[in-house]
């Protein structure tokens, strides 16, 4: 959808982003939720995370690419990110959400969540040497960074393979190993996905 937005409504792309910000706080929040049940047809036993799935991490990303893009906006943005400093004191702070807030991140935790991710985005992209730029560019990380999408889309495979082959071990129980597990398979069918596909 966004695509023909920034091409044929370039004009109304902000207030477009921030209305859609606004809508996505609405619903994850939980505000308008009756409302969209009914819309859509949701009966009440309906997996709750078709509610709580909203577009805010990218929507921020978009509405940070326009802020970086004017020179204005770059510039009160580098006053608070420019500094080295910024990218792994966000990353810290997103680190720290991470263990802190609880397994229910409905609400004001997963707003901040993504406030934090935006940040990290932000002092990681607004200058190329910045505090993060020896782990990022790590070749192993960095592979996964041009692989992210595909592990994205793929991981739930990668997972439900790993479980098949865990359930008669009988270690499926351990999480970590799951993890582990799930993670090296995924990165693996990613790999496959951007060489061949």
């Amino acid at each position: 959808v966004w695509p023909p937005v920034e091409k044929w409504l370039r004009r109304w792309a902000v207030p477009l982003i921030i209305l859609a910000i606004v809508m996505s706080q609405l619903v994850h929040f939980g505000v308008v939720v009756p409302w969209l049940d009914a819309w859509f047809g949701w009966p009440p036993d309906e997996p709750k995370f078709l509610r709580q799935t909203t577009f805010t991490r990218i929507l921020f990303g978009v509405l940070l690419a326009h802020a970086l893009h004017h020179p204005v906006t770059f510039e009160r943005l580098y006053r608070w990110f420019g500094r080295r400093s910024a990218a792994p004191a966000a990353a810290a702070v997103l680190i720290i959400l991470c263990n802190f807030l609880p397994a229910d991140i409905r609400g004001f935790g997963r707003l901040l969540a993504h406030l934090a991710m935006l940040a990290l985005l932000a002092s990681t992209v607004i200058r190329e040497d910045n505090g993060l730029r020896a782990p990022l560019t790590f070749p192993p990380l960095a592979r996964i960074g041009a692989l992210s999408y595909g592990i994205y889309l793929l991981h739930h495979i990668a997972l439900g393979a790993v479980n098949r082959v865990l359930e008669p071990l009988g270690v499926r129980t351990l999480p970590l190993v799951e993890f582990v597990g799930a993670s090296i398979a995924a990165i693996a069918i990613a790999e496959l996905s951007y060489r061949l596909y």
